[in-house]
């Protein structure tokens, strides 16, 4: 497992001390691995069909008050980018672990060779 930087762990804590203060105002019992980061409440309490735009929508204002607003970058953009930087490092099997993806097929589409040419040698090395 990869150590974060003091301000991801700093942002992180941040996080789930207001996920915990809106179960305490909720009166709800806290369960960590029921509860959405990037979401307001429990998963359960969403429909199944609104999970998706809920957490694009709050990586969407995260990116936006990074001060991260140019042409054709979007949530999607994060999840390509970490399979790329990834896969430079590891493979595929990489990609899979990293993201959570249980086919390797679909870890692979995540995969840009224009990418993989321009940066994957300088992710390669920066790693050895």
């Amino acid at each position: 497992m990869t150590e974060l930087e003091p301000f991801s762990w700093t942002t992180l804590t941040a996080r789930v001390a207001a996920c915990r203060r809106e179960n305490r105002r909720r009166q709800e019992a806290w369960r960590p691995a029921k509860t959405a980061l990037a979401l307001r409440r429990t998963f359960s309490s969403y429909p199944e069909t609104s999970i998706a735009p809920g957490v694009s929508s709050t990586l969407s204002r995260a990116l936006s008050a990074a001060g991260l607003h140019r042409p054709g970058l979007r949530p999607a953009s994060l999840r390509e980018y970490a399979a790329n930087r990834a896969y430079a490092r590891s493979g595929v099997e990489g990609v899979a672990r990293l993201l959570g993806v249980e086919s390797l097929d679909v870890a692979f589409g995540l995969i840009d060779k224009h990418w993989q040419k321009a940066y994957g040698p300088q992710v390669r090395a920066s790693v050895e």
